[in-house]
C-alpha cells in the first residue's frame, strides 16, 4: 500500500512537465524558423547583387565613353537592386579600361557591386547584424564599334 502511495505522488509531482517541454521545443523551433528566414534573405540578396552587377556591366558595355559607362552601370545596378526589393546602399565600381583599347581588338568592362544587407531586425542572439556581399560581372565591348 505504501508503495502505491509513493508512485501516485511521483506521478502527481510531474504535472506541468509537458507544458514546460512544449515551451522548450517551441522556442527551439522558433529560433530554427528565424535562422531559415535569415538564410533565405541572404540568399535572395546575394542573387540580387549578382544580377545587379551583370545588368550594370551590360549597360556599361553599351555606352560610347568611359564616363557614360560608369554612370549607366551605377544607375542600372541601383535600379536592379531596387526592383528586387533589396534594402541596401550599393557601392558600384566599373572598370572601363576596355574603352582605351583600339577598335578591332577584344575589350571588356567589368562592374562590381557591393552591398550590406541588414539582419538586425530578426533579433536572434549570435546572428550578425548585417552581411556584406559583393559580385563582379564582365561584359564584352563590341570589337568593331567606335569607342
Amino acid at each position: 500500500m505504501k508503495r502505491r502511495v509513493q508512485n501516485y505522488r511521483r506521478r502527481r509531482d510531474e504535472r506541468g512537465m509537458a507544458s514546460m517541454e512544449a515551451a522548450i521545443v517551441l522556442t527551439a523551433f522558433m529560433v530554427f524558423i528565424v535562422i531559415v528566414i535569415a538564410a533565405g534573405r541572404v540568399s535572395d540578396a546575394r542573387t540580387a547583387v549578382q544580377t545587379a552587377a551583370g545588368a550594370g556591366a551590360r549597360a556599361a558595355s553599351l555606352e560610347r565613353s568611359a564616363g557614360a559607362a560608369r554612370s549607366a552601370a551605377s544607375d542600372v545596378a541601383a535600379a536592379s537592386l531596387n526592383n528586387d526589393s533589396v534594402a541596401c546602399n550599393p557601392t558600384v565600381s566599373t572598370s572601363t579600361g576596355g574603352f582605351s583599347v583600339r577598335v578591332g581588338r577584344p575589350a571588356e568592362v567589368s562592374t562590381t557591386v557591393r552591398c550590406t544587407v541588414s539582419l538586425g531586425d530578426l533579433l536572434v542572439p549570435g546572428l550578425p547584424g548585417s552581411v556584406s556581399m559583393s559580385a563582379t560581372q564582365t561584359s564584352v565591348l563590341d570589337r568593331y564599334r567606335e569607342r
